[in-house]
């Protein structure tokens, strides 16, 4: 039976379209096809990449894309399932009952000390009013003559030491806190070209942009740009250019933060046709 791209290049050769043919059309790199059709996925970019160029491949040569994509899947073994975790087993009766009776029997001890923290408080609270009570009903002595002027006998008037956060006249100044800036990152295709766009984690966009096509993205944290053609975007980070160099047919992978473009990755070498 034959593989997986082996069935891709006899429908290919069967309706007499070449890989120059495909590449002109879908801007996938003849070394890309080349690899798809000898079964060689490792040599593909990774992730939803394949499935992007397997899709578009399908749809040039004139084929079912999904089920071209599954049966790529079932090749590349990535349609896997994953096991199910074996579920725990039961505690036994034992110990069960010894939780219990340890439960049933532990002190509560940070409701009692926020009962022993109010009873404190509302201690201090009383004798403070106590003392404030005795003062108020013992009367003040009186003060004998001066004989020398206030001015001389008092030192400098205390001044008071200046209190993070706090004004002069006692105000409190309230702190903000700093909260992430949402930046716009925007692309513009100046020849047909394969995109994906993730913003703060999720995947907002994944297709072809025609020439002439534009797409934008916000995002908080993090966004990533990912081109098939590198050399087919413009790409701007707030309005600002941001530089787009490599060589035709070149996948690169740019991500950005709040502070702007962080790093750059290529995810295959250039593309020699």
């Amino acid at each position: 039976m034959p593989s997986f791209g082996e069935q891709l290049r006899r429908e290919r050769e069967r309706r007499s379209i070449s890989l120059d043919d495909i590449s002109v059309s879908t801007k996938i790199s003849t070394r890309l096809l080349r690899a798809l059709e000898e079964d060689h996925f490792e040599q593909l970019p990774g992730g939803i990449f394949n499935k992007g160029f397997i899709r578009a491949y399908a749809k040039c040569v004139g084929l079912d894309e999904d089920q071209i994509v599954a049966d790529y899947l079932v090749a590349s073994g990535e349609d896997q399932p994953v096991p199910a975790p074996l579920p725990e087993a039961p505690p036994r009766r034992e110990e069960f009952q010894a939780q219990h009776d340890e439960k049933a029997w532990s002190i509560p001890w940070g409701s009692l000390a926020i009962v022993l923290l109010i009873a404190a408080i509302g201690l201090a609270i009383w004798r403070n009013r106590e003392r404030m009570a005795q003062d108020q009903s013992t009367p003040a002595p009186r003060s004998a003559p001066a004989t020398q002027s206030t001015a001389s006998t008092q030192g400098p008037a205390p001044t008071l030491a200046a209190v993070p956060g706090q004004a002069a006249n006692g105000a409190v100044i309230a702190s903000t806190s700093s909260v992430p800036e949402v930046f716009t990152i925007a692309i513009r295709a100046r020849e047909d070209c394969w995109i994906s766009l993730t913003s703060d984690g999720k995947s907002v966009f994944e297709g072809m942009l025609v020439a002439g096509g534009a797409k934008k993205i916000s995002a908080q944290h993090r966004a990533v740009v990912k081109a098939g053609n590198v050399t087919a975007i413009d790409i701007s980070f707030n309005g600002a250019r941001v530089p787009t160099d490599g060589q035709p047919g070149q996948v690169k992978a740019f991500s950005f933060d709040e502070s702007g473009l962080t790093t750059v990755t290529s995810s295959e070498a250039p593309a020699a046709n």
